[in-house]
């Protein structure tokens, strides 16, 4: 009997061991997967950070093309706004210029008719 309960202990211990190795192995590959995995996702992390570094980098360039693209163009305006002012400068004098002309022309033919005036009532 002593025998049969051996028989029955090393029995017992040879399953337990049996499942206590499969349940290792179940372990380990569920391990090796779950790392596999970890590493996965990782490198998936390390690519979109790299891309999204690349689109914060073309961000900042456009940006500093749109800042240097700004300043052409308020200094292009600022230009435009000056030639103009000194078209209407100059358009302002021209205009003074023949103003003053036909005044002195008015003023000079008045003067010319009054003296005309005053010879032909001295010559009556």
């Amino acid at each position: 009997s002593f025998c049969t309960l051996l028989v029955l202990f090393l029995m017992a211990s040879h399953d337990f061991a049996s499942r206590l190795a499969k349940i290792s192995e179940a372990h380990w590959t569920l391990m090796e997967e779950m790392q596999s995995q970890i590493d996965e996702a990782k490198a998936e992390a390390a690519a979109a950070k790299q891309a999204h570094s690349e689109v914060l980098s073309k961000l900042e360039e456009v940006e500093e093309q749109h800042k240097e693209e700004v300043a052409g163009l308020k200094a292009a305006h600022k230009e435009r706004l000056e030639a103009l002012e000194e078209s209407r400068r100059k358009a302002d004098a021209e205009a003074f210029k023949a103003f003053t002309a036909l005044c002195d022309d008015t003023i000079k033919r008045r003067r010319e008719m009054l003296a005309s005036s005053a010879r032909a009532c001295g010559a009556v």
